[in-house]
């Protein structure tokens, strides 16, 4: 799938060095199918590069953070072999890249990597750009999450508008989550990454005087001078559609168009706040399906419901209506999880699942949340029809209901 963050051209690389960082999260290896079908899984952290191939990338290879730079004819690698990457859980990641140095005598440049603000790596690789000269290439094409194709560029006969809406090529494609990304012109130092890792993932910031409130840092992250280097800072709730923009301090007060420095390609924007988006983040409606093995587990509880009993418990609620009014929910007005659960035949497997469990489960009430579930999906013919056919009208599921409840879906 091709996905990523496509940022606008860097017109002038950082020649004092930079630090990035973000908290990223991988999503599980692809499967030997899929890498028969795709290669190679070598997904990119970030991509940026020149038209002539110069720049520098940073990838995750065997659960290991790898590194590729080139300047000119020079090629340099580093691989942070000290440490592998889990997936399922939460990273904060800073890469501070510097460049050489010349005086009485040469410090080459050097790359380190920390991890959640303790986890050091330390490694020479070359430069992207020549610091000492004056003329440095613009870096068109970058990328977060993805590398791009290099191509030459569009010639004006060109019937393909910049406004198109496709990438420009982009693969390699990181699947996973990540938070506010950064870049800074600056060096940070050991003192800077802790304070940022005591943040934690949730914490968005232009590192602006009147942001420290109601937080504690002893060194100097807030004092301004922090905030004006930043590159680019983009976070998920600034964006609009495709279109993600620039947080950086310097961008605050110009117009939008100058804010749009980056577009989304098949990246989805996830928020906690909503339970359908964070269910699908996490792998759509499939992740409920377990609950329904569970069903059971109700009989060994007291239920405090205002029914008086378990039994009016059951036949007027009941886990089973419960379970397919958030199913429901979930599917409404949603395509992607419409056309994924009938991909995946996701109703057959909660039939198959239902068949496992006591027939106290199937009330009337149950029975309406499935009519009711099939009727709210009815624009979507193939997957109401799946409805109807294995669970509605699948006798397996009702012969061993009470007769009050066979009479009633009779």
């Amino acid at each position: 799938i091709e996905s990523g963050i496509e940022l606008s051209p860097m017109e002038k690389f950082p020649t004092n060095g930079y630090s990035f960082f973000t908290w990223i999260k991988m999503d599980a290896i692809p499967s030997s199918k899929e890498h028969l079908e795709n290669g190679n899984y070598v997904p990119r952290l970030f991509s940026f590069f020149t038209l002539s191939g110069d720049g520098i990338e940073a990838y995750f290879e065997n659960n290991e953070l790898c590194f590729h730079s080139k300047k000119g004819e020079v090629i340099s690698k580093a691989v942070m072999n000290n440490f592998k990457f889990a997936q399922k859980r939460w990273y904060f990641i800073v890469i501070v890249h510097q460049p050489e140095k010349r005086g009485w005598t040469i410090t080459p440049s050097e790359l380190s990597v920390i991890v959640d603000g303790h986890i050091n790596f330390k490694a020479r690789l070359e430069y992207p750009v020549d610091i000492y000269s004056k003329n440095i290439s613009s870096f068109d094409y970058c990328s977060i999450g993805a590398s791009m194709s290099i191509k030459p560029p569009p010639s004006p006969d060109d019937t393909h508008s910049s406004a198109s809406t496709s990438s420009s090529g982009l693969h390699n494609s990181f699947r996973g989550q990540m938070t506010s990304l950064y870049m800074i012109n600056d060096i940070l130092t050991k003192e800077q990454i802790n304070a940022l890792y005591e943040l934690g993932p949730n914490h968005s910031t232009q590192f602006e005087p009147d942001q420290k409130k109601g937080i504690s840092s002893s060194c100097n992250l807030f004092d301004g001078t922090l905030g004006s280097k930043i590159i680019f800072n983009f976070h998920v709730k600034a964006s609009s559609g495709q279109k993600c923009f620039n947080l950086a301090p310097r961008n605050l007060a110009t117009n939008t168009r100058e804010m749009i420095s980056a577009t989304l390609f098949g990246v989805e924007k996830c928020s906690t706040l909503s339970l359908r988006n964070a269910i699908q983040c996490l792998g759509d409606v499939e992740i409920l399906f377990p609950i329904i093995m569970r069903f059971d587990d109700l009989n060994s509880v007291s239920l405090q419901a205002p029914f008086g009993s378990q039994d009016n418990f059951f036949a007027s609620v009941g886990p089973c209506k419960a379970f397919f009014d958030l199913l429901s929910s979930l599917l409404q007005s949603n395509t992607k999880s419409q056309n994924h659960i009938i991909k995946s035949r996701g109703i057959k497997v909660v039939s198959l699942l239902l068949q496992q469990v006591g027939p106290r489960h199937f009330s009337i009430s149950a029975f309406k949340s499935m009519i009711t579930l099939a009727s709210s999906l009815e624009s979507n013919e193939d997957l109401a029809r799946e409805i109807h056919s294995n669970l509605v009208f699948e006798f397996r599921l009702w012969m061993y209901t009470s007769m009050g409840v066979q009479r009633y879906c009779i």
